[in-house]
């Protein structure tokens, strides 16, 4: 009767179907390329193109991946974090549009790698690289 007062549990507050059935949420994330702050207020970066003589600029969503691929967690854990965030009012299809960004920046751009062992990000990688000044 009641029952409304109880907590659900993690597993009846949302559904990550994608991440059930994606082959690599196991595996870490670690960014391979270098990245300069455009406006510090609002955090958003130009990433530099490791394999052409061009800068790529991201929405918000691949910013946010790309900012998280320390080599740290895995892509399971990164999703189940960000999914966490909502409350229980997670998006749905989150954990696809999530995997889908992930995987443009692995595979598309290649600015992001995929490992079987959490690992530390090398030096040019870790920080912002310095603005030239004019």
């Amino acid at each position: 009767m009641f029952n409304f007062f109880r907590k659900k549990s993690k597993s009846a507050v949302y559904s990550l179907d994608a991440l059930a059935s994606y082959a690599n949420k196991d595996k870490y994330f670690v960014r391979v390329a270098r990245f300069m702050e455009l406006d510090a207020n609002q955090c958003t970066i130009t990433v530099i193109d490791p394999y052409a003589p061009r800068m790529i600029t991201m929405d918000s969503w691949p910013e946010t991946i790309f900012l998280n691929a320390t080599g740290q967690r895995t892509v399971k854990q990164f999703i189940e974090d960000t999914a966490e965030r909502y409350n229980g009012h997670i998006p749905s299809k989150l954990d696809s549009f999530i995997i889908s960004e992930l995987e443009k920046l692995v595979f598309e751009y290649r600015i992001i790698e995929l490992t079987d062992f959490p690992n530390a990000l090398q030096a040019q990688f870790e920080k912002p690289v310095p603005k030239s000044s004019k």
